[in-house]
């Protein structure tokens, strides 16, 4: 905070501090909740009876009910991680299969999970990897073991798309932590996994205006320009453990294909005639939101004093309980050479723009240990750090140097 502003009110510098919440949450799930947690994990004393069937978007509504049933509870806040009005949007966008599965209980749904399939960079070429992701069980019903009846069904030889691939777990998710490993190697279709590294989300809180770096002017990324930006992706991702598999043609059907996102969202840094940088700004409301569902009394309090204050500060007001926290995803990043004073000026260039339009946060990241995070300092960030699983169907996978895990990648806007 540069020293004018140090004369902001104190009860601006609160709101910010407790509306940074919910980004605590974002990638960290039930890390405080820890009767959620005791439930969830696992016995293998657990008995049930159940189907495992495909879902399709007739469930959509069984589904989003479902997970409506599981908001986060911490600090004060209670909060939901939304997908309105289709859960299964995101995976269309994402994936080139995505096995939904259902877990029935006496012909009702209990609860899901998903297995999607899509191309990515492992060890330097494109291969087909498998992401295990939207796993949600009915409050009533969590504790059985769902997961262990459904693997024959998630990776049979009909249904398989690849033989490795990943799983993101908040660290701290004791319920999500206790799955993986070997716990599931002796079933028919064994499945194993090892943590391989972790993903670090910050989130930039949306508050005062940022002085821009004449060094390193930012514009909009024009059309002509895709084949410049898909180089720039491409020597970014290409030596990254499930980087982005992107050629021209891809690149331009998901400028048609992704809701909210066109060539005019993305910005670029140019010099000496040839583009150095580029990221995307995403804002995916359209298919997912951090939804407020209660606000507690401490938290009702700082919502009051930021209507009061907001516009003297020019901040945005904090959501209303039903509303959606106004978030921003920095995505599809590269600069030459991973320059951070390059990623740097990218970060300032969005963060000025996006303040003009009342956002709350930008969210940007990278694999823990990788020095381009470093662009975010002199911003107001918090930090949550999600482990990243490596797992397999073939223990030969699994082994040291068989795949290289550096600098693994997840597509934060897509997770």
């Amino acid at each position: 905070m540069r020293t004018g502003e140090t004369l902001v009110p104190a009860l601006v510098y609160f709101w910010a501090r407790d509306a940074s919440i919910h980004h605590r949450l974002v990638f960290d799930g039930n890390r405080n909740h820890l009767s959620y947690n005791r439930q969830m994990i696992p016995s293998s004393a657990a008995q049930v009876q159940v189907q495992i069937l495909p879902l399709d978007r007739r469930h959509n509504e069984a589904m989003l009910d479902i997970l409506h049933q599981s908001p986060i509870e911490t600090g004060g806040l209670s909060i939901c991680f939304d997908r309105l009005p289709n859960i299964f949007a995101m995976a269309d966008l994402k994936y080139n299969q995505a096995v939904w599965g259902g877990f029935f209980n006496d012909g009702k749904l209990e609860g899901f999970a998903m297995v999607g399939h899509h191309n990515a960079y492992v060890n330097g070429s494109v291969s087909r990897v498998m992401h295990i992701t939207d796993f949600y069980i009915k409050p009533q019903s969590r504790g059985r073991v769902y997961l262990r009846a459904a693997t024959p069904f998630f990776f049979s030889e009909r249904l398989r798309g690849a033989s490795f691939g990943y799983a993101v777990v908040m660290k701290g998710n004791r319920a999500a932590e206790a799955l993986l490993g070997d716990r599931f190697a002796a079933l028919p279709w064994s499945l194993r996994s090892r943590i391989v590294g972790a993903v670090v989300a910050k989130s930039i809180l949306v508050t005062f205006p940022r002085r821009k770096r004449p060094l390193f002017p930012v514009r909009a990324a024009r059309v002509e320009e895709i084949d410049d930006i898909v180089t720039l992706l491409r020597a970014e991702h290409s030596h990254r453990l499930f980087g982005l598999a992107i050629d021209r043609d891809q690149f331009v059907a998901q400028l048609e294909q992704r809701p909210g996102l066109s060539i005019n969202d993305y910005y670029v840094v140019e010099r000496a005639g040839k583009l150095v940088g580029v990221c995307a700004a995403w804002d995916t409301c359209a298919f997912k939101q951090n939804r407020v569902v209660r606000y507690g009394l401490g938290l009702k309090i700082v919502r009051a004093a930021n209507i009061l204050t907001a516009p003297i500060g020019r901040f945005p007001s904090l959501p209303a309980p039903g509303e959606a926290f106004r978030d921003v995803f920095v995505t599809d990043w590269a600069v030459c050479d991973r320059s951070v004073e390059v990623m740097h000026a990218l970060l300032e260039h969005i963060y000025n723009e996006y303040r003009s339009r009342h956002y709350h946060t930008l969210i940007f990241g990278s694999c823990a240990g990788d020095p381009m995070l470093e662009a975010t300092r002199g911003f107001w960030t918090t930090s949550v750090v999600s482990h990243v699983a490596l797992l397999s169907l073939e223990e030969r996978w699994l082994k040291d140097g068989a795949i290289d895990t550096r600098l693994p990648f997840i597509d934060l806007a897509l997770l």
